[in-house]
């Protein structure tokens, strides 16, 4: 399948076999028509937006051996309801389920140790537990989930990127004591109203410091006493610089990979601190 592409081709079910081994990107994207997707058992990984705007697409059924949800998967999937991630799962890609707004329900299994950016981004989510496998959340990971309440972050977070959180009004998420850099629009909204049920709680003597990094912040900020069994691993400070390191090499692929930015007749450069500790929450 790896030239091979069904653009809108009509079809209602498709069963990906387990003797394919090479994917091409968007191969079923935009089929207005599939309801279902099985994949056999065998399968690692697949191609990137495989199933993009496939506005009708319901039933996804994955295998066990699944290891890697790819890029933009199932992006703009209007209609998914619900999907069982396979307990070995260890990557989630960048959008991989982005505006998928009927979207309510996620397990992430405790194997996950990358969740990309924009993978939850505008779905219909109303809580999240994220396994303590993960040591980041990245930039609009979870942003515009309108309906999210609460979400449970493990004591190995050590970041929490841009627009993370971006418009999630109903929000209620602690910050564990492992958590040593916050965007300072992280939990930015855009509009001017005080978003009265979002409620962030941080450990006892940092509501201040969140309220200088987040200036803009809009919403109820609480203390809690942090506890003695909430320990910290050991090696948190190596998975935080690669994590960090992960975030800055994907922007720069990123910006290469665009069509360079002009302002006013000249080229737009940006420019990338490698050094930088991202300690703003210590």
């Amino acid at each position: 399948m790896n030239n091979l592409k069904f653009y809108r081709i009509i079809v209602n079910k498709i069963v990906i076999p387990n003797s394919v081994e090479k994917f091409g990107a968007c191969i079923f994207s935009g089929c207005e028509s599939l309801v279902e997707v099985v994949f056999e058992e065998g399968i690692k990984t697949f191609g990137e937006s495989m199933f993009e705007r496939c506005m009708w697409l319901k039933t996804i059924i994955l295998p066990k051996s699944l290891l890697s949800i790819p890029n933009s998967a199932f992006d703009s999937c209007l209609s998914i309801e619900t999907i069982n991630l396979p307990p070995n799962l260890r990557r989630i890609g960048d959008s991989a389920f982005c505006s998928c707004r009927e979207l309510r329900e996620i397990i992430i299994p405790s194997a996950i140790n990358d969740i990309g950016s924009w993978a939850f981004r505008d779905c219909g989510i109303s809580s999240i537990v994220v396994p303590d496998s993960v040591y980041g959340i990245p930039e609009y990971a979870f942003a515009e989930n309108l309906n999210l309440k609460e979400v449970i972050l493990p004591n190995t977070i050590t970041c929490i990127m841009s627009h993370a959180f971006y418009e999630c009004e109903h929000l209620h998420v602690r910050i564990p004591p492992s958590v040593t850099y916050i965007a300072p629009d992280a939990f930015t909204q855009c509009n001017d109203y005080c978003y009265e049920n979002l409620h962030i709680e941080v450990p006892k003597g940092k509501k201040g410091t969140l309220e200088k990094i987040c200036e803009l912040l809009k919403g109820k900020v609480t203390e809690y006493e942090v506890t003695e069994d909430m320990t910290l691993p050991s090696d948190i400070a190596t998975k935080k610089k690669r994590f960090i390191d992960f975030q800055i090499f994907k922007e720069k692929e990123n910006l290469r990979n665009s069509e360079p930015m002009f302002y006013n007749g000249a080229q737009v450069v940006f420019r990338y601190t490698n050094n930088c500790t991202y300690d703003n929450f210590e």
